[in-house]
């Protein structure tokens, strides 16, 4: 597994436990800013896990002597 993938997924997996201490504690906002910053990071794993698969993708193209 690549270790953005993994940071990824540990992101995730922090998001559920933060959102079910939110649901157990709806007015304690320090959950809210720790879910927002989490939220960012997790967005940020999944636009690098666009650019690996983008160039993935690209390198076979490459690989498969495929020319326009």
């Amino acid at each position: 597994m690549d270790s953005y993938n993994k940071k990824f997924n540990q992101a995730r997996q922090r998001i559920k436990v933060i959102q079910v201490d939110m649901s157990q504690d709806l007015f304690n906002q320090g959950l809210f800013d720790q879910e927002k910053t989490i939220l960012m990071e997790t967005q940020k794993w999944s636009l690098v896990e666009k650019k690996v698969l983008r160039q993935k993708s690209r390198a076979c193209w490459i690989d498969s002597d495929n020319s326009n």
